[in-house]
């Protein structure tokens, strides 16, 4: 509305009637359709232009164009490296982190974490970043997600494969047809880049009932992730990193540790504390009751062939 407000003053200052107000709508969905990017920009800017209630002066609606541009022409890049991307699924690698008993020392599961192509300039997060941004979360989730259960046949059998997706995704009725489709043991790690609907508890229930279990990630990192737990109540509770950091050092971070432990307890959920990197922070876990433990003390991202970690990553 701002946009096409300034554009009628670009035509001429004025009090408001009626073409205006059709000039504003006009304007206003030409602005909706370089944010929802679905719509080429040079359709979208000929059909603005055509309008009768676009601005009389052409130039200023090309004017108003090209300060858009910029960010309009960065989302039709994105958009063509996601259809670049997508359009052969073996471009996405996916890599398997241990997870491991803390008490026996024994690889109970593993993570599946998504690679893009080695010439991309964008870190795994971005490209999920971009996916929002653009849409397309679905796709792309869906796109590793079936990569992920290529992958794993090369895992062992009788550990579990713990694959992240986000709320939206794991509500989604072909997602969850494509995961009790599989038969081996299953986690679902729901991301938190996304607000928790408030039936999603309800909605995984078929997961739930065929035995695949639930896991929150980031728990002790802020009042949301507690609060999540609530709503949920995960099968497994993911340790922050960043809790883990210095907690053989910090006696606060114990306690924050010790109540999650407890937390899981009551719940009868599993513990998992990620990023446990040096020894003295898996004594302390150890310690603390946290049952199971993932990081690069612990085993290094890998690639995996006939159950053989494989290009470990640095």
């Amino acid at each position: 509305m701002t946009i096409g407000a300034l554009s009628i003053t670009a035509r001429q200052p004025r009090k408001f009637d009626e073409r205006d107000i059709a000039a504003i709508a006009s304007t206003s969905r030409f602005i909706s359709g370089l944010i929802s990017a679905h719509t080429e920009l040079s359709s979208l800017l000929d059909d603005f232009l055509g309008s009768p209630y676009s601005p009389d002066d052409d130039s200023t609606a090309r004017f108003l164009a090209s300060v858009l541009l910029p960010d309009v022409a960065q989302h039709d890049r994105l958009h063509q490296r996601m259809d670049a991307l997508l359009e052969k699924e073996t471009n996405l690698e996916v890599v398997f982190q241990p997870i491991v008993d803390l008490k026996t020392g024994a690889t109970v599961g593993f993570e599946g974490l998504c690679r893009f192509p080695a010439d991309a300039d964008l870190s795994p997060q971005q490209w999920f970043d971009n996916a929002r941004r653009l849409g397309r979360s679905l796709a792309l989730e869906l796109a590793a997600l079936r990569r992920l259960l290529v992958m794993a046949e090369h895992i062992p059998a009788t550990t579990f494969i713990a694959a992240n997706l986000s709320p939206t995704t794991a509500m989604n009725p072909s997602v969850q047809s494509l995961l009790l489709s599989v038969e081996r043991p299953l986690v679902v790690e729901i991301t938190e880049h996304e607000p928790f609907p408030d039936d999603l508890a309800e909605a995984l229930e078929p997961l739930r009932d065929a035995g695949i279990r639930l896991a929150i990630d980031d728990a002790g990192a802020g009042f949301a992730s507690f609060n999540q737990l609530l709503r949920l109540r995960p099968d497994i509770i993911k340790i922050d990193g960043d809790l883990t950091c210095g907690i053989a050092a910090d006696p606060v971070r114990r306690a924050l540790a010790t109540s999650i432990v407890r937390l899981a307890a009551e719940l009868n959920a599993v513990t998992v504390s990620e990023s446990v990197e040096e020894p003295e922070q898996l004594e302390t876990l150890r310690l603390l009751g946290v049952d199971l433990g993932q990081g690069y003390l612990l085993g290094r991202p890998a690639k995996y062939r006939h159950g053989q970690p494989v290009s470990v990553e640095a």
